[in-house]
């Protein structure tokens, strides 16, 4: 398994734990292109923050590193992180790379 491979993964159990707690209507989708914001999500802000603290906390337990994800929030949504599952993991992978 690649790093990024282990970043998806972390992220598919994020949110598994997150759709845990939601209805099925309202449940996040564990694929490469759905959008995590935008005009085209359906993500609501309790839900992406509560998304956002999972796998922050996943990435400390799993990996050792203190990171917060939320400050790439404000950004425009081209360059924007969380537009996608799949630009989240490149994003993870290219700040966590083990240089």
């Amino acid at each position: 398994m690649t790093h990024r491979d282990s970043i998806v993964d972390l992220l598919h159990r994020a949110i598994d734990s997150i759709n845990a707690q939601l209805p099925t209507a309202k449940k996040m989708a564990k694929s490469p292109d759905f959008p995590l914001i935008g005009p085209h999500s359906s993500v609501e802000s309790l839900t992406l923050m509560s998304f956002i603290v999972d796998a922050e906390e996943r990435i400390h337990d799993e990996l050792g590193v203190e990171l917060v994800l939320s400050d790439h929030i404000g950004l425009p949504l081209e360059q924007n992180p969380f537009r996608t599952l799949d630009s989240l993991a490149s994003d993870l992978a290219m700040r966590l790379d083990p240089r």
